[in-house]
This record gives C-alpha cells, structure tokens and sequence, in this order.
C-alpha cells in the first residue's frame, strides 16, 4: 500500500499534513495506524448492516481497501454500497484554541437511492476522538461498545457519529507542515436566460469538491472498471493506497486497479483561469464544459454538466454516469448532472457596497438600502430559544445570531473544532452542551431580494458553515420594529444540513425614491441642451443690454436692425404658407423689392 501525503492552509490558519491515518495539524501529530487492519465494528439498524473501520485494510484487495463505512440494506436484492472512502476523510482540532485536547476526522458521502433515483440520501461519518492517555487498547470492536455512537440512516441528510477518548488522540510536538503554494481560482459562474434575464444558471464549481482528494466515482471505459478521482475546483495529490504515473497536483486521476498494482494517471490540473464555458449560450439547457489539461501527460478531461435529472438530487454533488469515453486515448470525456446547473432566480446585482454585509438596490421607484452590519447586537449577538423543524428530530435549541461579524464558541461548549460564526445552533445532547456554526466567518455572506423581481419580498443573506452546512436568513419587512433591530422566530427550519431562519426587521422595508432623485434621473441630453441654450441666451441679451446702455446711452435689444429683419422674415414665411402662397398687402408692404 503505497504512502500518501498532502500539505494544505486551512481557513484556521495552519497547515496540514495527511498520510494514511496519520495527520499533522500545525505542530501537533496524532497518529492512528495502531487501527490499521483492525477488524470492523458492524453495527445494524432497522434499515442496514454497517462495517466500520477507524483505518483501512491493508490485506483487503479491489475497491474496498480504502473503505471506511459499508452499508448492507437489509431490504432483499439490495447490494452492499461502499458509503465513506478514504479520499473524503479530512482532519481538524477537536478544540480550535486547545489541539491537545483531541481530533475530528470527518467525510461527507456520495448521495445514494433506493427508489430507483427518485429519491436521493446521504450518510456522513464523524469520528471525534478525545485525548485521554489511559485508554490505550486498539481493540476496535471493544473501544466501540465503550464509546458512544449515533446512527441516522432515515433522514434524507443523515449522519454516523462516533465519540469517544483514546492515546491516539493525544498529540506529539512536530515541526509544522511547510504549506503548499496558493491556488485561487475564480469558480463562481452566471450566465442569464437571453428571454428572461431574471433566471439563468449561477454557482461556485468549489461547492461540487471534496474532501482532500476529491470525488471518488467509479466509471467504465470500453469495458474495463476505473476510479475517477476529481475536483472541479481544486487539485489534490496522489489518491490514497495508489500510485500515480506523474508526481505533484492533479485535478482528475483515472486510476486502474488490477490485483495488488492500483494505478492512477493524471487527466488534468486545475488552473487559475478555470475553462467552464455554456455548450451553446443562446441555448443554457444544453449544460455547460469544464475543461482540464495536464501538459506533463498529454492528457485531458472534459466534463459536461447538465441539471441534476431529479430534483431530489442534493446540492453540493454530482450525479456521476456509469460511463465514460477517451477520445482518441487522450480525452477524458463523459457526462454528469447538478443541482447548481437547473435554472434558478439569479440574485439582484447591486454596486459594488462598502462591504460585504452591504446591499441597495432600486426597482419600480421604490429603494432598499440594507446593511447587516447595522443589526449586530455588540460582541455577543441575538440570542433566542428556538423549536426545531426539519426532515429528522432534533433537540430544541438555542439560536445565536451575529448578522455581520463573528462570535467565538460559546464558554464551556463544545462546538466541533468550529469558531468565529455568525450563526450557532445550540443544543444539549446526551448531558454535553453543543454548538454547530451554520455561517462561519471565514466564509462571505451573499445578500439577494428574496424574490429577485420583487423589492418587497425581503432581503435573503446565505451564509456556509463546514460540512455543507448552510444558513439561509430572510429578513422580511415589518415596520413596527424599530429601526436597526430584529426579531428572531420562535421556530427554524432544519433541511437536510441548511438552516433557515425568517426574521423580521424594518431595515428591509422599501422606501420612496426621492422627487430630486427622480427628476434628476429623468435629465435627458436634450435637456441638457435647452438648459445651456437658455443660459447662452439670457447672456447674450444681459451683455448685449449693457453694452447698447453704455456706448449709445438706449436700452434695447442688441443688434436690433438685425433681429426686426428676421421676425420680418418669419412674418413673411407665415403668411405665404398659410395662404397658399397668395401675397398680401402687408407681405407688399415690406421692405422686400417688389417685381
């Protein structure tokens, strides 16, 4: 089994070093390959059988070498599916002021159906270790009947956590990790209906990564089994337990398992300026390409994604085909589904704010100027009890709430390595006192109308926690609250892993545009015109007045010769139109020449 290693900056601003079991969090290591070929703790509910390791078998052969969590439906017919492999694991402190006191390793799993398609679940895993030098035993099906662990197969978002304390959790002092250079890539897209500009296709690419080496998505080419390891934005090293024919960063590996010999070529590197263009722009439903090239193999990989086929797809994954095709031995190219790719109301623009928690927008003569930084409640937020509804129980909770800004984990807390969040959702389970960030800081909050065609729906902020968690706040007008205060609800909504909060505040409520404002919107160039036309003659005459008073001691009009021979003009004009061009005595009477 072949050594892997990777070295990130994290959002919390250390490094990390992974290897198999092994992980170097800043200067701390903790190292769990004590658990290396361990036997599985199995588990069973009313729904599965669950084979759970803590490491990965070295002895085991194929696919299911590097799997951590098998689900066994117990409905007949029903295959065993491998739900959590090693490439989604990732690592964190257990406390983010305190790694000694422990380790977090966590992954997020591939959605699953047992309809056929129609609908879709997930089942993450958390294995949350506490340091504690007595227990010592590697014995893992003996450590699992000691330590506590949950599992929710039914909910649509469900989840396996597994708590308990051991050695390995303690930590040694290492140097720290030299992190990796920086790769910022710009993956957010928007591209609007030419016919309806109010809908159109708008994401981030990150949204669709995972884990530190990516999506794991088995595919068949010409009949032969693969392992496509990929991230649409970002690049990993060489998968776990594999061996790769280039070293450094990749994108897409194509791996082949043939016995013991797993192998892994490179299909494409991510860059900077990410290739993700519409297949015909005039025609969004065809889907849009992403492209990737890696010039060290020659290779390529091109990935068209069209909307998720079910709308019970999950956000956050995509729907990977069962094929693929390489065109002339050097283009990966195959097909996939996502949520991010269905038409969706595309957010109101608004000018570049002052700052993130910034927004003003103008519809119809009617204004809404929003800043969340305006509702912070000083350095500790709004606090209320709040009652849970959503798709599976969940203990009544305590929602803390900082609009713009962060607050630290709550004193006496635990809150899963998580700090500096502008939402908490608190809640005591089984006797400890917890909280989970559903908008960390680290993270943008993007504000938007609620309705994007209309300014009195509210003002929607979205803010992103770890873990695909989400909190999505609406704040809908209510003109009795004072200004720059809110009200929290007595009840939120909990789907799947995004929180929704509605709250109420007269900051969102739309104003009256000004008249000033509005007449001065409606100048036109001609306005401008008769403007500087009108000034020209007020002038001319003013000077013109003086000068006469002056040099001939008379008021009148300048040049007056002049002017009387022009309305003597206009008088002529007139009355040869009006009268059919017959002349007049007063036209004869003129000083023209008569014939």
């Amino acid at each position: 089994m072949s050594l892997f290693f990777a070295f990130f900056t994290t959002a919390l601003s250390y490094n990390i070093y992974r290897s198999d079991c092994v992980a170097v969090l800043d200067a701390y290591k903790y190292d769990l390959t004590r658990f290396t070929g361990q036997d599985a703790f199995i588990p069973s509910t009313d729904y599965a059988t669950y084979y759970i390791r803590l490491c990965p078998d070295p002895t085991m052969t194929g696919s299911t070498m590097d799997v951590f969590v098998m689900q066994c439906p117990k409905k007949a017919g029903s295959l065993c599916r491998n739900i959590i492999t090693q490439n989604s694991l990732d690592y964190k402190p257990r406390n983010a002021k305190n790694f000694s006191n422990g380790i977090i390793y966590y992954a997020d799993s591939e959605p699953f159906s047992d309809d056929n398609g129609r609908t879709f679940r997930t089942l993450d895993i958390e294995f949350d270790l506490e340091c504690d030098p007595s227990v010592t035993t590697n014995d893992t099906v003996e450590l699992f009947k000691q330590w506590k662990f949950t599992i929710d197969d039914t909910s649509r978002a469900g989840f396996i956590t597994v708590r308990g304390s051991h050695e390995s959790a303690c930590p040694t002092i290492v140097p720290s990790p030299t992190p990796t250079p920086p790769y910022e890539p710009d993956c957010t897209y928007i591209d609007r209906i030419d016919t309806n500009t109010s809908f159109g296709i708008s994401g981030d690419l990150k949204n669709l990564n995972d884990g530190p080496f990516g999506v794991r998505a088995p595919l068949k080419i010409a009949d032969t089994d693969y392992v496509l390891y990929y991230q649409a934005c970002e690049r990993m090293l060489c998968p776990p337990t594999y061996t790769c024919g280039t070293s450094g960063y990749s994108s897409a590996w194509l791996c082949q398992i043939n016995g013991s010999t797993r192998f892994c070529t490179s299909y494409g590197v991510g860059t900077e300026d990410v290739d993700f263009v519409p297949i015909d722009s005039s025609q969004l439903e065809l889907g849009m390409k992403l492209k990737m090239s890696d010039r060290k193999t020659g290779k390529s990989v091109e990935l068209t994604l069209t909307c998720a086929t079910s709308e019970a797809y999950p956000e956050g994954h995509i729907d990977w085909p069962d094929t693929a095709t390489i065109f002339e031995g050097k283009t990966l190219e195959m097909r996939g589904g996502a949520s991010e790719m269905c038409f969706k109301p595309i957010p109101t623009t608004t000018p570049q704010p002052d700052s993130v928690c910034h927004f003003k927008t103008s519809m119809s003569n009617r204004t809404v100027d929003f800043d969340l930084e305006d509702l912070n409640l000083g350095s500790t937020g709004w606090e209320k009890p709040v009652q849970i509804v959503g798709d599976r129980d969940h203990p009544d909770s305590h929602l803390i709430y900082q609009p713009c800004g962060s607050m630290i984990c709550p004193a006496d807390t635990y809150c899963a390595g998580d700090e500096d969040a502008a939402i908490w959702l608190c809640y005591t389970d089984d006797g400890i006192k917890q909280c989970r960030g559903y908008g960390l800081y680290k993270n943008n909050v993007s504000l938007s109308l609620y309705i994007p065609s209309t300014i009195d729906s509210g003002v929607q902020a979205k803010y992103t926690g770890d873990l695909k968690r989400a909190g999505d706040v609406i704040f809908s007008c209510d003109p009795s609250i004072p200004k720059h205060q809110l009200e929290l609800p007595e009840t939120v909504t909990l789907s799947g892993r995004t929180l929704s909060i509605f709250i109420k505040t007269s900051d969102v409520c739309s104003t009256s545009i000004k008249p000033d404002d509005q007449n001065k919107a409606k100048i036109s160039p001609g306005a401008y015109f008769l403007i500087i036309l009108a000034i020209v003659v007020v002038l001319y005459l003013s000077i013109g007045v003086l000068v006469q008073y002056f040099m001939k001691g008379i008021v009148r009009v300048p040049n007056y010769e002049f002017w009387g021979q022009v309305g003597a003009c206009i008088s002529a004009a007139f009355s040869f139109i009006f009268s059919c061009g017959k002349t007049t005595e007063i036209a004869l009477e003129s000083k023209y020449d008569k014939i």
